[in-house]
């Protein structure tokens, strides 16, 4: 948790005046999207058939451990409320993947605690079949938050190139049930980045309520294009590693992501307009054609 905490200092010195940084605000958003996110992720006690009391227990204890170490570190009044913004924005990107976003066509769900610490992800999107032959497609996200520096997304889509998609090698989380499958899961991980303008215009709109605004709202097409970028960076580095499953995995689920953005694209007037100058899509574009993928 906390990964969208990124560089949101600098925002919140500046704009102390912004409805973006109200106490209530915050505070009514945070019980609210915690207690969600709370509700649908997998909880560790219901694999203990899975994997057997011991690992169960250890695995709590280590999340234990992670969570008194970040419990032991000072942290400011203006920290804990960019902590609060990042899980609040975490919880109405996951809610909404589920929806409109994703054309109704998946569900999201947040990962476990455990996932979350050990594997850094927030989120598994799952994809329904189209057909009744078909398999479920899952695809795992990294939500972070991206400001007036590109630094801390530069880091992250370092540390996924070079553990992951570079090598052709998935992200394997261990806590996960969905549609098909119970216990573990590899699933190619891409980091979805999303600009501060967007976070305070989506919080305002959840504050309200406003769920036929959001579904509507066009940070889905930035959502839509870093995911279908990263997964075609996947793909392409996967086939020339040999790496067979990622490959497919990343094929079909990119796939899935591009009819969605073309049905949008016809649907909506000036869907993808705000690509042409979001700070993230761009960032995460040139990093990946840097590398010629």
């Amino acid at each position: 948790m906390g990964s969208f905490a990124d560089d949101l200092d600098y925002k919140i010195k500046r704009e102390q005046e912004n409805p973006f940084l109200d106490d209530a605000l915050i505070n009514r958003l945070h019980k609210k999207q915690k207690r969600q996110i709370e509700t649908y992720r997998s909880k560790l006690d219901d694999f203990r058939e899975i994997y057997g009391d011991e690992i169960v227990d250890k695995d709590k204890k280590e999340i234990e451990r992670l969570e008194g170490i970040f419990a032991s570190q000072e942290e400011s009044p203006e920290s804990e409320r960019i902590n609060q913004v990042a899980e609040i924005t975490e919880g109405i990107v996951v809610n909404n993947l589920s929806g409109e976003w994703l054309d109704n066509q998946a569900e999201a769900t947040p990962a476990s605690v455990y996932d979350d610490y050990k594997r850094g992800v927030d989120a598994i999107i799952e994809f329904f079949p189209q057909q009744e032959d078909q398999a479920y497609e899952y695809l795992g996200a990294m939500l972070d938050v991206t400001l007036d520096t590109q630094a801390k997304l530069s880091e992250k889509l370092d540390r996924v190139w070079k553990r992951h998609i570079s090598t052709g090698r998935m992200t394997e989380i261990k806590y996960f049930e969905g549609s098909e499958i119970k216990g573990s899961l590899k699933l190619p991980c891409i980091v979805l980045s999303l600009d501060s303008k967007h976070v305070k215009e989506l919080m305002k709109l959840e504050d309200r309520n406003k769920r036929e605004e959001i579904g509507k709202h066009p940070v889905q097409a930035v959502i839509l294009f870093q995911i279908q970028r990263q997964l075609r960076a996947y793909h392409s580095c996967a086939v020339e590693q040999g790496k067979d499953e990622t490959a497919q995995v990343a094929m079909l689920a990119g796939n899935r992501i591009i009819e969605i953005f073309l049905q949008k694209e016809a649907e909506i007037e000036g869907f993808n307009d705000i690509l042409q100058d979001d700070p993230g899509s761009i960032a995460i574009d040139e990093y990946f054609t840097q590398r010629g993928v």
